[in-house]
């Protein structure tokens, strides 16, 4: 399974996911760290070219199971995955965490029923350009909370979160408590560079849970912005920001955002998001522009959010009960995304999807602040272009691609990608600045659509899929070019106003003000337009007075 995907400032393209396989395949550089398959649930990592050919791959993992999620890349080309890992990683020295304290259950020292994974605490790694290890840490305390979304600063300090019972032990002495707190809370932590040390620990909560895979970015000032679920009606709401977006607490989930100042010491800002329904998110779900606009995803049964005028759709087109027939964990209810500015005004709100559920894994944005996401989709009438790779569905679940206007109006593209099996699905996704797209995930199908592969057919059960889609150029309605764009009604190459076809691309009608004479039109006069004719010279004869045109032409 592929879950997170980033590119570098070359154009290459980085992997992180988990892998079963004891054949998984391996590459290796003079300094790529080499470890054979260890048992369970290994990470990998996988760099590749920009034409897609694989440059090294690895394997990092113990006995136990270890689950990359989050994924991020350097200025100077390192990639850095989170997670979650077992007993028996080969972590590296001076790490501020170099011993396992992971989850204690008795039940759990290997995978089952209520351990689907074994015993896991959070993990941290660090790869350098050509694959050599640099840091492995754990991160955790003695519950069952791991870490998801990695972030690096331009100064190479490392930002995390997770959900876990606080106070953590590895924290003391640097957290501060926002909020009452509670059952699980929300976990931000900066950590410098080389490993050594936990610069900041903030907790954040109610009294309830904030929990699931929370997404993490940093801006150029260092200030980190979370976004993850809660359920605490008393979720420390706050800003120092004038008319920042407020949001009345519910009991229902919903997700929250918040951004932190650069010492972790103070909320600049914090909301929560939803309507009366619930919400929920699984990854990769925040990112920054250029700009530092924040914008979030998720999916979500409210009937209710508060969308912005002159959005894709307002209104909400998913189901709106569980329990539908096929329905995925990751895929219940209809795609929201929304954007913030820096100070966290609401700038845009949309609901995306179809009549069953829709549900985004990754985010990106452009530098024209396009917005791009992939995910799971069990409807057959999920939002599509006419420009679709693959236009219906082919199976239970699908991949979609997805690529939003910057004012949020319009799908520049849509499309399913899917192979037929019972189970493919889109885990991370990305963007360049120039608008190149790329999905990843896993399927379980043997008709993925290849194209300039690495690896031409499935090999196992659920295979990773990785897709780099080339910068979709948003097409300009251009009258006369012989093409019916979105808003013409006709186009027949011309530009002359007097035929079944304006040079508005409208059709011709009495009382546009032009005479439509030619091509079969009838028109005589057209409002103030006479065709030229006098009183002695209109066809039939006049006579005398005034010549005007009538209601029929």
């Amino acid at each position: 399974h592929i879950r997170g995907v980033k590119t570098d400032s070359q154009g290459n393209i980085f992997v992180v996911g988990y892998a079963r396989s004891n054949n998984f395949p391996k590459k290796y550089l003079v300094n790529t760290y080499q470890q054979n398959y260890a048992g369970e649930h290994d990470a990998f990592v996988m760099k590749f070219y920009p034409n897609g050919s694989l440059i090294w791959s690895t394997l990092l993992g113990g006995p136990g199971s270890e689950l990359p999620i989050g994924i991020d890349v350097d200025s100077s080309g390192n990639v850095y995955f989170a997670g979650a890992g077992g007993v028996g990683l080969p972590v590296t020295a001076g790490v501020f965490q170099p011993t396992f304290v992971g989850n204690p259950d008795p039940d759990c020292p290997t995978r089952g029923t209520n351990c689907p994974y074994g015993e896991q605490d959070g993990v941290i790694a660090k790869f350098s350009p050509d694959g050599a290890r640099l840091l492995v840490s754990y991160f955790g305390d003695t519950d069952d909370g791991a870490v998801d979304p990695i972030a690096v600063d331009s100064s190479g300090e490392v930002y995390v979160a997770g959900s876990f019972d606080v106070p953590l032990a590895i924290c003391a002495g640097r957290n501060t408590q926002f909020g009452p707190g509670g059952m699980h809370d929300a976990v931000v932590a900066k950590i410098s560079s080389d490993g050594s040390t936990i610069r900041y620990c903030a907790e954040i909560g109610g009294t309830n849970n904030e929990w699931q895979h929370p997404s993490i970015q940093v801006d150029n000032s260092s200030q980190a912005h979370i976004h993850f679920l809660t359920r605490s009606t008393n979720f420390p709401v706050t800003s120092v920001y004038p008319g920042a977006y407020q949001q009345p607490l519910t009991d229902k989930h919903n997700i929250a955002v918040v951004k932190l100042a650069a010492n972790g010491q103070s909320i600049l800002w914090s909301t929560t998001f939803g309507g009366s329904g619930e919400e929920n998110e699984e990854s990769h779900h925040l990112v920054l522009d250029d700009q530092y606009n924040i914008y979030i995803s998720g999916y979500t049964r409210s009937t209710n959010l508060n969308t912005t005028i002159g959005v894709f759709n307002r209104t909400y087109s998913g189901p709106t009960a569980s329990g539908l027939p096929g329905e995925s964990f990751h895929a219940v209810g209809d795609v929201f995304v929304a954007k913030f500015s820096p100070t966290g005004q609401l700038l845009a709100s949309t609901y995306i999807g179809g009549s069953n559920g829709d549900g985004p894994q990754g985010l990106g944005v452009d530098s024209q602040h396009n917005v791009y996401f992939t995910g799971g989709t069990l409807s057959d009438n999920y939002p599509v272009t006419s420009d679709a790779n693959q236009s219906t569905k082919r199976a239970n679940e699908d991949f979609m691609a997805t690529k939003l206007s910057a004012d949020f109006s319009t799908l520049l593209y849509s499309t399913y990608l899917g192979t037929g099996g019972s189970l493919d699905e889109g885990r991370a996704a990305w963007a360049d600045q120039d608008g190149t797209f790329y999905v990843a995930g896993h399927v379980d199908g043997n008709n993925w659509p290849v194209k300039n592969a690495y690896q031409f057919s499935r090999s196992g059960g659920e295979d990773g899929v990785l897709v780099k889609f080339s910068p979709i150029v948003s097409q300009v309605s251009v009258c006369g070019d012989t093409v019916i764009d979105a808003g013409e009604q006709c186009d027949d190459g011309n530009l002359n106003n007097n035929d079944a076809c304006k040079n508005t691309c409208q059709s011709a009608q009495c009382g546009d003000g032009f005479v439509w004479y030619l091509g079969g039109g009838t028109e005589q006069c057209d409002l103030s337009d006479l065709n030229g004719y006098t009183c002695l010279t209109v066809p039939g004869g006049f006579g005398g007075g005034t010549l005007s045109c009538t209601g029929s032409c």
